[in-house]
């Protein structure tokens, strides 16, 4: 089992490290903080890659957040929804709020992406 583990994070290692190894040497020094933004933009190829990369983060946001609003829930709520009706309301309303909070700081962090990134990462340490 151990010998599986070493051979999983080796693997990993390598194929993050390969992709980073080889984006640089395509692009040089200025490459940018995502690799497919680096491609041709004209290409229908690399439109819909990047259409479903989109698709794939847009897609994958409840499933980042649930943990986190679970975690909420359970220190601000102390009923059930499925007991009452305005609890699980209220669980509703409060769900959608972090929705929209997170897309109203990702839209503001768009604009530099770079510092968004850093700041984000800040957090994840």
């Amino acid at each position: 089992m151990l010998l599986f583990r070493a051979l999983l994070i080796t693997a990993c290692e390598v194929l993050f490290g390969g992709a980073g190894a080889l984006s640089y040497l395509t692009f040089g020094s200025d490459i940018k903080t995502l690799v497919i933004v680096n491609l041709d933009t004209r290409s229908k190829f690399v439109q819909c890659v990047q259409f479903l990369y989109s698709a794939a983060i847009l897609l994958s946001i409840p499933l980042q957040l649930f943990p986190a609003v679970r975690i909420m829930e359970n220190g601000l709520f102390t009923r059930s929804g499925k007991t009452s009706r305005r609890v699980k309301w209220q669980k509703n309303v409060f769900r959608f709020s972090v929705v929209i909070a997170s897309t109203i700081l990702s839209w503001v962090g768009a604009a530099d992406l770079d510092k968004f990134v850093s700041f984000v990462g800040s957090f994840a340490w």
